[in-house]
């Protein structure tokens, strides 16, 4: 480490210069107070290189690589815990894990082990800005924590983001658009509460709750989410669905939920609002991030139009125009391959249907098994769109245009 003085308030250390001054208070606990400016800092610099790793010209990323991220934030927690300090920081660019920030400031009080950070701004954090503050307790020990706590990001390119994480280009930050978060946390890795609002997808999401039972476990409490204005075309690019997929077809939705559970089960109770109707869901989900979750849930739903539902679902419809809405409730159980919706109580226009619907979809065609029943059972609202004889021709025993079968080619059913 190399230190010069240039003459005045102004220092060099290494290949930084550092401006401003700096008050100390020497006793059992040294204090000082330090209004500081750094035009940068390579901390991959600071940090031993491992064994078999690189060390000439331009391998600091690699070196980087070597230490361990959560070494490095021991140690400086143990650091912190040996003094008290009073900070005001300017960092013009900060280098660390081969990864460049830009200018950072620091504003914060560190007494007795406690951590005041009344703001930290990178001000060009992967080309947009991060803001964190709060009351940090116990650094050093096993479990530190948080009081009001409060994080904001804005990214107008998160894939950026994802490549200072370290994440692959085809996780689903990567694929975001653009991204806004504001919150606030409250308590440890273990146990905390959280309470924000996100920008993206096209729209806005709220979420608050609590986790706890880290890291051996995860446990969510009293989960409660809100979604409006969120495309349903973005949602799937982001998840990693086709572009036909239902859930890129559902438009601009919004959806008000509440969740609860661990990794075993989890209760939710929601609604959801896209394509000009309203659906809801209420009960369990088992094995939720298994490889066959299983669902148990009460179900309903209503549209004005089950012709355009299904067609703005399934790309086609096997329900003629003007069939009329839809409405129906009934109990949704099983896994992703073999679901079943039991005591089905629906109704398309004036027609009632009534029993069990089972959908097989392990094979290589997906498989409809209905036990329906109901009242009179108009067979030209089912017949596709060129079915029917329409309002135009009432006299028609048999409707003259063509019987569209494309519906009935894609799956099989009894």
């Amino acid at each position: 480490i190399g230190i010069r003085v240039d003459g005045g308030r102004a220092m060099g250390l290494d290949t930084s210069r550092v401006t401003g001054g700096v008050a100390l208070a020497l006793g059992p606990r040294p204090a000082f107070g330090a209004g500081r400016s750094i035009d940068r800092l390579d901390l991959d610099a600071y940090f031993p290189v491992a064994a078999g790793g690189g060390g000439g010209q331009g391998s600091s990323a690699d070196a980087a690589g070597d230490v361990a991220a959560d070494d490095v934030v021991a140690g400086v927690a143990q650091l912190l815990d040996t003094f008290d300090a009073n900070l005001d920081l300017r960092v013009g660019r900060l280098t660390y894990r081969g990864r460049d920030l830009g200018d950072l400031r620091l504003d914060g009080t560190l007494q007795a082990g406690v951590l005041t950070l009344r703001d930290l701004l990178i001000g060009d954090f992967a080309e947009g800005t991060l803001r964190l503050s709060g009351v940090f307790h116990d650094l050093a020990g096993p479990t530190p924590r948080v009081d009001d706590g409060r994080l904001s990001v804005s990214v107008p390119e998160p894939a950026r983001l994802a490549r200072l994480l370290d994440l692959n280009a085809e996780s689903p930050l990567s694929r975001l658009e653009g991204l806004q978060l504001d919150s606030r946390l409250a308590g440890s890795l273990a146990a905390f509460t959280f309470d924000g609002n996100l920008v993206a997808l096209g729209g806005e999401i709220a979420a608050a709750g609590s986790v706890s039972g880290l890291p051996a476990a995860f446990a969510l409490g009293d989960g409660r989410v809100e979604a409006r204005g969120v495309s349903g075309q973005r949602l799937a690019a982001v998840i990693g669905l086709p572009a036909d997929s239902p859930v890129a077809r559902l438009g601009t939705l919004g959806l008000d939920g509440r969740l609860s559970g661990d990794l075993d089960a989890v209760q939710v109770d929601g609604t959801l609002r896209a394509l000009e109707g309203v659906f809801s869901a209420r009960g369990q989900i088992a094995a939720p991030t298994g490889e066959a979750p299983s669902v148990y849930l009460t179900v309903g739903g209503e549209h004005p139009d089950a012709a355009a539902l299904t067609r703005s679902l399934l790309g086609e419809s096997a329900v003629n125009p003007g069939a009329g809405a839809l409405t129906l409730t009934g109990k949704l159980t099983g896994t992703p391959a073999h679901l079943s919706l039991a005591d089905l109580d629906g109704r398309i226009g004036p027609t009632v249907l009534r029993g069990t619907l089972a959908l097989d979809s392990s094979g290589p065609r997906p498989k409809l098994t209905a036990q329906l029943s109901g009242g009179d059972l108009p067979l030209d609202l089912f017949v596709g769109s060129g079915g029917g004889g329409g309002a135009g021709a009432p006299d028609a025993r048999w409707s003259r245009q063509p019987f569209d079968s494309a519906p009935l080619r894609a799956l099989d059913a009894e």
